[in-house]
């Protein structure tokens, strides 16, 4: 059974593009679930149309009550796959911006810590790329924060 974190989880990443971590997932539930969720249903039945999986994971999340999403689990989870992201490709800083960007405009939380790092890891990318801040500099700051969870960047 698809879990809120889950759907959220995976809500996000589609929402920034990132689509393998679904496919798998979709898998998962379809092989486990006897019999199929409705959830898994419609998520089946909507394979490869990312905008209509985000909007199916968007009613499941709606129907979740007042608490009953984890999303310190679920930003841990972000994190998590953040840092294996920056280690499968250390030089598409840019690109990993865009991404942390894309999932921090996600979450209603967006505008408090913690998912408000990754707006502002965005947004310090931003300065490298106009050569206010430098690449090492940054690169120190997103390593602390991916690594060692320190909210670094204001």
């Amino acid at each position: 059974m698809l879990t809120y974190e889950e759907a959220l989880y995976h809500k996000l990443l589609l929402a920034a593009g990132e689509n393998d971590q679904f496919a798998l997932l979709l898998d998962h539930l379809l092989e486990d679930e006897d019999p199929l969720s409705e959830v898994t249903l419609n998520l089946s039945a909507c394979r490869g149309d990312h905008r209509a999986i985000i909007d199916v994971l968007n009613h499941y999340l709606s129907t979740a009550g007042e608490g009953q999403t984890d999303v310190n689990a679920v930003f841990d989870r972000i994190v998590a796959y953040l840092r294996q992201w920056y280690e499968a490709k250390p030089d598409k800083l840019k690109e990993l911006a865009n991404i942390m960007y894309l999932i921090a405009s996600g979450p209603e939380q967006y505008y408090v810590d913690p998912w408000l790092q990754l707006n502002n890891a965005s947004d310090e990318y931003d300065l490298v790329s106009i050569g206010v801040l430098q690449e090492s500099k940054y690169r120190k700051l997103l390593k602390a924060f991916l690594y060692d969870g320190k909210p670094v960047f204001r």
